[in-house]
């Protein structure tokens, strides 16, 4: 799959975002192109950035300062696609039954239950299920959100991910994961910056 050539390219991406100046001004769907990055209050970013291929974005995230980075194909922005670890050569692909171009539009109360694997394992059981949220207030920047809750069983273990999703922009960036209840990582955003 030809379609995403920045996946062989987290290092690069890593670069950019060291590299490039931002703009203090509220980003909008048109700043895909550049880049939009989501700033968390641990020194964590996901960097989002527009695609090729239609409705598909590349993220580039770590979890926090001086972490490994992993790159995502997203489709429609929500739906990891392939994943790669930075310094990794591998290429983990996802695949859904039915398909993600299958899943209803994101709105409070919709529910999209799905077949999910990432091809090292066979297919398990996951929900996403959409629920309202308040915007998202940063500097002179609101930005209207939606929750998004993901529950999957892995291997006999409930993996439970928070999300939000910025409407008007597309795309959903983790901000809380549990595994069997156990808190792995939870994440403040503290900042909104378009690439320059």
């Amino acid at each position: 799959m030809s379609r995403l050539p920045a996946i062989s390219t987290a290092a690069a991406l890593l670069a950019a975002v060291a590299a490039s100046p931002l703009r203090a001004d509220c980003a909008t769907a048109a700043d895909l192109a550049a880049g939009i990055r989501v700033d968390f209050d641990n020194g964590g970013f996901w960097l989002m950035r527009a695609t090729d291929a239609p409705d598909t974005l590349i993220a580039f995230f770590t979890w926090e300062l001086g972490t490994p980075g992993q790159s995502v194909e997203m489709g429609r922005g929500i739906y990891p696609l392939r994943l790669q670890n930075d310094g990794s050569d591998e290429v983990i692909a996802f695949t859904y039954d039915p398909s993600y171009a299958t899943a209803p539009p994101p709105a409070p109360g919709v529910v999209w239950e799905v077949m999910e694997t990432d091809g090292t394992r066979p297919p398990e059981f996951s929900r996403y299920e959409w629920r309202a949220a308040a915007p998202l207030v940063l500097g002179e920047c609101s930005y209207d959100l939606l929750q998004l809750y993901q529950s999957q069983t892995l291997s006999g273990q409930r993996l439970e991910t928070d999300f939000i999703y910025f409407t008007a922009l597309g795309f959903a960036v983790m901000l809380e994961q549990r595994l069997d209840g156990r808190v792995l990582a939870a994440l403040t955003p503290t900042a909104v910056e378009v690439m320059e």
